[in-house]
């Protein structure tokens, strides 16, 4: 059930052409090519900070509708300032490694 429910959100994301947030030099830029994401309308970001400016921003003006990122990175900026901002639910994605969360 879980692969279906994220399934169809990608899917929507990606019929909708919308924009996506990753990490600058993660390995998830390429997962997310590999699941038919232009480069294009993925936006990178370097730092927490980058990460929240990103998802607050509209589209327009360089923001992103969804994040891509490896758990412990997510991690890491919800045990930061922004804990009160964001919460991490449902469950992850797995790779052969590391995971991503939205």
């Amino acid at each position: 059930m879980f692969s279906l429910i994220w399934l169809s959100y990608v899917k929507d994301l990606l019929q909708n052409r919308e924009y996506v947030g990753c990490q600058k030099g993660s390995f998830v830029v390429e997962l997310l090519k590999s699941l038919n994401f232009e480069e294009s309308f993925i936006r990178f970001y370097d730092s927490p900070e980058d990460f929240d400016k990103g998802i607050s921003l509209e589209v327009k003006n360089g923001g992103f509708d969804a994040a891509f990122d490896e758990i412990p990175y997510i991690n890491l900026i919800l045990t930061r300032k922004y804990c009160v901002k964001y919460t991490k639910v449902g469950l992850s994605y797995w790779t052969g490694g590391f995971g991503f969360a939205f």
